[in-house]
């Protein structure tokens, strides 16, 4: 059966009618042939995500407004697999035992996530001069040095591009240290090997899973890829909806104002920032 994810706009609900709406949809899901699989709720703007194996959108919409008439807004169908690799689960997360011995629901995060994208600079003219060998040697050293920064950042991996990785996280402030963290990474690689260096670039915006043009993350994850391209190497360049949501004091003065920027695909300008890392020139 198809699985679908849901986006849900209601501004003045709390968590705990989140939790209900949920409770109702799962006691109405057998009359309309659909499961509910979990949800996400961010009660700042009052955003609800649902994810759902349904025979169709209708069939959707339809137990929604059964089991308490908040019908979605935007419906897509999706992939459990990269639900699960930009989001982290599939399922409703696991109860809590409390000290008093009490289980109470698992907490119930937000669908909003950081879009990361790294790129290799100039990777197939870098490593063919290297040699076949060493470019073997070098790709390696370059995925490694990723994947275990990105690990130790609490980031998920979706993609391994071929010259560099799509990412998500769930938190804004550890995906920047993340970027930045890579930048030093790599600039202490090269230091030791200067026979073989490797420059990156790095890209994030911030986004939720549906939006009306029917893909995962679509827009996310294509103005991360844009702002990626657009980044030097050896920068780090970030949306402006980064800096507005980044909350840690510790990034209050490492940011670069680059300004409104019309990048390739989008009408718009979108305002861009880079992120200072260097250990000795301020940033983070």
């Amino acid at each position: 059966m198809p699985r679908y994810m849901d986006r849900h706009n209601i501004p003045s609900a709390t968590s705990a009618d989140l939790a209900e709406a949920h409770a109702l949809d799962l006691s109405m899901q057998s009359q309309f042939d659909t499961r509910f699989l979990t949800y996400w709720f961010d009660p700042k703007d009052g955003t609800g995500i649902c994810l759902v194996e349904a025979p169709d959108e209708n069939a959707i919409a339809q137990v929604h407004r059964a089991a308490h008439g908040n019908v979605p807004a935007q419906i897509i169908e999706v992939d459990l697999d990269m639900v699960h690799a930009f989001l982290g689960r599939v399922s409703d997360p696991a109860p809590v035992s409390l000290e008093s011995g009490e289980v109470v629901p698992g907490t119930v995060d937000s669908a909003l996530r950081v879009i990361m994208f790294t790129d290799l600079q100039d990777s197939t003219s870098q490593l063919q001069h290297m040699g076949h060998i060493k470019a073997i040697e070098a790709l390696e050293q370059h995925d490694t040095i990723v994947t275990r920064t990105v690990a130790a950042h609490q980031g998920s991996i979706v993609k391994n591009t071929g010259d560099g990785f799509l990412v998500s996280f769930a938190s804004v402030d550890e995906s920047l240290r993340c970027a930045a963290e890579l930048q030093r990474a790599f600039a202490a690689h090269n230091s030791a090997s200067q026979d073989m260096p490797l420059h990156i670039r790095v890209g994030l915006n911030a986004g939720l899973p549906v939006e009306r043009g029917g893909d995962l993350f679509g827009t996310a994850v294509q103005l991360a890829a844009r702002i990626c391209a657009h980044a030097e190497p050896n920068q780090v360049v970030v949306a402006g909806v980064m800096h507005d949501l980044c909350a840690d004091q510790e990034f209050a003065d490492a940011f670069d104002d680059i300004g409104r920027v019309t990048l390739k695909g989008f009408v718009s300008a979108v305002q861009l920032y880079s992120l200072r890392w260097q250990e000795d020139g301020g940033g983070i």
